[in-house]
């Protein structure tokens, strides 16, 4: 995309925003935003919207609940944010197949017993989607605004913070008993939408 995205991208045009005051941060991160403003033309917005509200918060959902089970491992427990970072980064239509490889080969060395998700882990991964992925989709493409589809570039990171901060509050030791009826819950309303 550089050389057809360059024009889009110099200071003082509407999707150059300087959010850090470094040049090479802020090209790129007005290279993902031109890109995405592309997708919300009145005629490709109803494709967009479908994509968001059917797809990704399934496959957010899964992530985190992986991400949440006991046991796990550093690289699988932080899986949700560091595969989102590189979805939004790379594009999830890339990513996706390796994290799905990434899963099936490592899920039966993880696998432990008591390797279930607690109350407090589902209800902070939902949480998480929530705060991280919902309320800045619908404001991307409700606004349509070069800001906040430029914060929108960083929803794994802000829904793992939330969800972090969820779990300060409702820690997965006090609350720990199975959280199946919210992960159930949370598909089926995914599912639903």
């Amino acid at each position: 995309l550089g050389p057809e995205i360059r024009p889009t991208c110099k200071p003082g045009s509407p999707h150059f925003i300087p959010h850090t005051n470094y040049d090479f941060f802020d090209s790129r991160l007005c290279g993902l935003v031109s890109v995405f403003h592309v997708a919300l033309k009145p005629e490709l917005t109803p494709f967009l919207v479908y994509f968001i509200g059917t797809l990704a918060p399934v496959a957010v959902l899964f992530q985190s609940f992986e991400s949440a089970r006991k046991g796990r491992r550093f690289a699988t427990s932080y899986s949700a944010v560091l595969f989102g970072i590189l979805g939004q980064l790379v594009t999830f239509a890339a990513v996706t197949p390796f994290y799905w490889v990434y899963q099936i080969l490592s899920g039966n060395l993880e696998r432990q017993k008591g390797g279930r998700v607690t109350q407090a882990q589902a209800e902070a991964a939902v949480f998480g989607l929530f705060i991280g992925w919902i309320i800045p989709s619908v404001a991307m493409v409700a606004m349509q605004d070069p800001g906040i589809t430029g914060l929108w570039q960083f929803a794994p990171i802000i829904g793992f913070i939330a969800g972090s901060i969820h779990l300060l509050f409702r820690p997965p030791t006090v609350h720990s008993q199975s959280g199946f009826r919210t992960v159930q819950a949370a598909y089926i309303g995914a599912f639903l939408v």
